[in-house]
């Protein structure tokens, strides 16, 4: 493929964050970032982490994209909708750093029930993992609401095939990581049910970067 098509960089893009994956999390073990270490080297190591995992995932599922379509001739016209998107990403990416942190606080220090969990984060004298856990809620309440009603927005400008699947799923992505995310509180954060609730983020991004792409662009090339 030309070096001016956008596969060559939505591709070069998936080797460069497999390797910085790597790197991450052999630094993790290397600097025995694991088990019971609590320290904010660890926090930061894990929002790393997450935030890369998330920038891989969206350059495989564009590349998978655009190798299945063809490569876009063009973007549509208007700023705002590329502005609307990048907030979206950098919201996204936000919510996932505040998620690692909290599944971290999650596992390290497991609640005994709800009220000793909620009375817990508003102590003064709490671990900063416990106390940062009550940031993640609103984060993806805004989010949320935010990556949904983008995507609603580009279904009603861009009516095609895949903006109007693709938005659907997302809303439908959305309220369901919302459930999810009541019952892991409810549960107090079982590893099982953190890791749907991880691998249900991974399907919301996914989605919200085609629903964006298709709405934003227009035209493949074969």
């Amino acid at each position: 493929y030309p070096s001016s098509r956008a596969l060559r960089w939505t591709s070069g893009a998936s080797v460069f964050f497999i390797f910085t994956e790597s790197l991450i999390g052999a630094g993790l073990v290397l600097f025995r970032l694991v088990e019971g270490n609590d320290s904010i080297a660890r926090a930061f190591s894990m929002m790393a982490h997450l935030v890369n995992t998330l920038a891989l995932l969206a350059a495989l599922a564009l590349t998978a994209w655009f190798l299945t379509l063809g490569t876009p001739l063009a973007t549509r016209p208007g700023k705002a909708n590329w502005i609307a998107f990048g907030i979206g990403v950098l919201g996204m990416f936000l919510l996932g750093a505040s998620g690692a942190v909290t599944a971290l606080g999650d596992t390290l220090f497991p609640a005994t029930s709800l009220i000793a969990g909620i009375q817990q984060e508003f102590s003064e004298t709490a671990h900063y993992l416990i106390r940062l856990r009550v940031l993640h809620p609103p984060i993806a309440i805004v989010v949320g609401v935010y990556a949904a009603s983008f995507g609603w927005r580009l279904r009603k400008q861009y009516p095609s095939y895949y903006t109007t699947r693709l938005s659907a799923i997302l809303i439908i992505l959305v309220g369901l990581q919302f459930g999810l995310g009541l019952l892991n509180v409810w549960l107090l954060a079982p590893i099982w049910l953190q890791m749907v609730h991880l691998l249900m983020t991974s399907l919301i991004w996914i989605t919200f970067i085609l629903a964006s792409i298709s709405g934003l662009v227009s035209g493949y090339l074969t």
